[in-house]
């Protein structure tokens, strides 16, 4: 070949390459079609419109150029290899559909791949473990475990996902014994940017193991969890609903249940005090539970006596029951912002940031018609055992489930125009409280924080190294623009 024909063919190929690189998200969609016929849908069409609308919030329904419904994790593993050959395409990873963050699990414009149909929940033998599909929901897989008396470390709200909630950490009912979800996975199988699918455990690919445990989907696309299951027997739980006339009762009975020394394994509670601004109204609601297995302990009498009560759901049922419950509190078709920090725990002080609260959401009230929502409960405690770590970078010997209580913010809302003017005040006021130095955990963070730096510089770079080794093309960091990522 003559150096001109050289010069050409080099120039060809640089070309093709080129194209790719430069490639419009409509010839991404063309292409993932002919590899996937009959599982990648287009504006218009059913499938496609159906996928959107059941996002949780309004603000995740952003309108990808296709949507790849994947059927087995091969389909998962070809999605990947197309998506790298475009890297100018943008994709998100859709799981449960219900961060309240806009672009983590949709993208406008791009490709979102709906990973619901793989939903698989199947209970290995032994019963040991509990194998669930990326797509199942909390709900598909208290369906398996709830009728045989076992469980796993599982979400609290029975439509969100599996994925999702787990890769961000996750808190259980049974948290305060066993720890965070995520510490409640014998195995994650993921497919990576090199196409490759791989298994993640103790023994095989550790320090990806654990950068799974709260790395969200900075590392690959997670196909399968193997959840480490245990038995149970029926608990007591449920709801209390309270007016305002009791938020220094409530507010003293959560600071004595978080006073370290009164700490409890056995004990969860969630606090949540709300504010309705059309209506101008302040309630508490409370989910609280006692593992055990005995009804109306004793040691839940400091908030189940407290008076009067607007509602009171209390009884012994298993995790499925009450996870349909929280979701039936959830405010579902509207916009909606979060942001999360954390205190080191003291007397008064949740007592003092929930009268900054207060008058905050009176003020914000004025924006738009709105219910405003703060969260209190406790952290999980970290993993005991140096060989089986997560991401969050709390010491073996360390307490936070003692020391932190971690203050969510939530609002929801219907009107669109005011988006811009309460991300303003959700910013404004979590930074007036905040610690730079406070954990803030992952799947309640806001957009515009940055809890992976909360987890410590040795964590961040534990995690930078981990991503370099399995995503050596960052397709996750660059590829993928939602979710918290590394640098």
């Amino acid at each position: 070949m003559s150096s001109l024909s050289s010069v050409f063919f080099l120039g060809a190929i640089l070309l093709a390459h080129l194209s790719h690189c430069l490639a419009s998200p409509a010839v991404t969609c063309q292409s993932l079609s002919s590899t996937l016929p009959g599982k990648v849908f287009y504006p218009g069409s059913d499938a496609y419109n159906s996928s959107i609308n059941s996002y949780t919030y309004v603000n995740d329904r952003l309108l990808p150029a296709c949507i790849v419904g994947p059927r087995s994790t091969g389909d998962v593993v070809s999605s990947v290899k197309i998506l790298g050959k475009y890297p100018s395409t943008h994709f998100a990873i859709r799981g449960g559909g219900h961060s309240s963050n806009t672009n983590f699990s949709n993208t406008a414009g791009g490709v979102t791949i709906d990973m619901r149909a793989i939903k698989a929940v199947t209970i290995n033998e032994g019963r040991d473990t509990v194998s669930v599909g990326a797509g199942a929901l909390w709900r598909d897989v208290y369906a398996k475990t709830d009728p045989r008396n076992i469980s796993v470390l599982g979400g609290r709200i029975a439509t969100v996902g599996v994925g999702g909630l787990t890769s961000g950490g996750g808190i259980s009912y049974f948290s305060p014994s066993r720890g965070w979800v995520c510490d409640g996975v014998a195995n994650f199988e993921i497919a990576l940017s090199s196409g490759k699918l791989v298994n993640a455990n103790v023994d095989s690919n550790p320090d990806l193991f654990a950068a799974l445990k709260g790395g969200q989907n900075n590392f690959g696309i997670i196909t399968r969890f193997d959840l480490k299951t245990f038995v149970i027997k029926p608990f007591w739980g449920g709801t209390i609903s309270y007016n305002n006339s009791t938020d220094d009762a409530i507010l003293a009975a959560f600071t004595k249940h978080k006073t370290p020394k009164n700490y409890d394994q056995e004990m969860s509670i969630v606090q949540n005090m709300a504010y309705d601004s059309s209506t101008g109204a302040f309630n508490g609601i409370t989910a609280v539970y006692y593992t055990t297995g005995q009804a109306n302990p004793k040691q839940l009498k400091f908030y189940t006596d407290i008076k009067p009560q607007l509602s009171n759901t209390m009884r012994l049922s298993k995790p499925g029951d009450f996870a349909q419950e929280l979701e039936d509190f959830g405010v579902p078709d509207e916009y909606t912002l979060a942001a999360v920090t954390s205190f080191r725990f003291s007397p008064t002080v949740i007592a003092e940031t929930h009268a900054k609260w207060k008058a905050w959401v009176l003020k914000i009230g004025k924006i738009a018609n709105l219910t405003a929502v703060v969260n209190l409960q406790s952290l999980p405690p970290p993993p005991r055992s140096p060989r089986t770590p997560n991401s969050f970078g709390f010491s073996p010997n360390s307490h936070p489930e003692k020391d932190l209580v971690p203050f969510t913010l939530s609002i929801n809302y219907k009107d669109a125009s005011a988006t811009g003017a309460l991300t303003k005040e959700i910013r404004r006021f979590i930074k007036e409280i905040d610690r730079p130095e406070s954990f803030k955990y992952m799947n309640y963070a806001g957009w515009f924080q940055d809890p992976i730096k909360s987890f410590g510089a040795v964590q961040v770079q534990k995690l930078r190294s981990v991503s370099r080794k399995y995503d050596s093309t960052q397709m996750f960091q660059k590829q993928v623009v939602g979710g918290f990522k590394l640098w």
